[in-house]
């Protein structure tokens, strides 16, 4: 399984400084990098000082803080593994409403676990676009790991998303109505609730390359979504279902590995229809496919092996 090491991300962010650094001082660009501690003492005071288009650069330490973007601005922490956000257990983190911020290098931590819409989330990305969470540790939260609301066309990706208090219908990363975003190549692993939670519209949503495995409920719910791409996914080990698809429709599911979770591999139900399950391996739970009160889907190539019951189809499904 892939890991993220320290030292490679020490790299990554040090070549990135490097490359805010030189495009500040060309005359092509405007930018600022205003770094904390040394020029501000606490983020939210950088962010709020920095002009659209700056970078933030933050050294390694614990911030006790929330923080919210509302301009174009690149958020960048000196190690995920030494540069800390923390929000003592109250509302969100981060939050982001702007189009046009990247966030990297940090290690997230400790919101409130207020489920009111907009919920408390390590990170929230609210009516916003363009965006891009990268390189985190999102942990310990109160409630979601990563929550998206009313936002599109953003990616989160090679993120550890893990421990987070999450109820069922939330999710480490949860998007609600929210469509066109990108999941990708993130591990997910020890919340109590759903790994990843697509609902309410979420229309278009791609998860691709993620690992999720010993979370609560289930590894991906889709609810009520359509036109989704799921994708070369690892997911096991999952306290109920490997993957679940409630009202969710015409939606692509392809060559992904489904196994020993502990009781379903893949569950369609609630009037799920029309979905397409091609070359994905389902072995070692109690049912490999249970569909029921869903109808018209297709399968085709996949492995569904070594279940106690291979596939069973109630209430109409087929």
């Amino acid at each position: 399984m892939r890991s993220h090491s320290p030292k490679f991300a020490s790299v990554v962010s040090f070549a990135l400084l490097v490359m805010v650094l030189m495009l500040s001082l060309t005359g092509q660009a405007k930018a600022t990098v205003c770094i904390v501690p040394d020029d501000y003492p606490t983020i939210q005071e950088a962010v709020d000082a920095c002009a659209a288009a700056d970078t933030v650069f933050v050294r390694s330490g614990t911030y006790y803080e929330h923080v919210t973007i509302g301009k174009e601005l690149t958020l960048l922490g000196e190690n995920q593994n030494t540069t800390v956000i923390d929000g003592e257990g109250t509302g969100k983190v981060v939050t982001v409403s702007s189009d046009h911020v990247f966030i990297s290098e940090f290690t997230i931590k400790n919101s409130g676990s207020g489920a009111t819409v907009p919920q408390d989330a390590g990170v929230a990305i609210m009516d916003a676009s363009d965006n891009v969470i990268s390189n985190c540790i999102i942990t310990e939260n109160g409630l979601n790991g990563a929550y998206m609301l009313r936002s599109h066309h953003n990616i989160i990706s090679n993120c550890v998303i893990s421990l987070n208090n999450v109820e069922y219908y939330q999710g480490g990363i949860h998007l609600r109505d929210s469509g066109w975003n990108t999941i990708t190549d993130n591990i997910l692993h020890s919340n109590t609730g759903p790994g990843i939670t697509v609902r309410s519209s979420s229309n278009n949503t791609t998860i691709t390359g993620n690992h999720v495995y010993s979370n609560g409920n289930v590894g991906i719910h889709l609810g009520h979504s359509s036109g989704c791409l799921v994708s070369g996914n690892t997911v096991y080990d999952n306290y109920w279902r490997g993957m679940d698809f409630d009202g969710a429709s015409n939606n692509t599911i392809t060559d992904n590995i489904i196994i020993s979770n502990r009781d379903t591999g893949l569950e369609a139900y609630f009037g799920a229809h029309g979905n397409i399950f091609t070359g994905n391996v389902i072995q070692g739970h109690e049912t490999g496919v249970y569909l029921r009160g869903s109808s018209g889907h297709t399968f085709c190539g996949n492995e569904i092996i070594e279940n106690t019951y291979q596939v069973r189809l109630v209430e109409g499904a087929g």
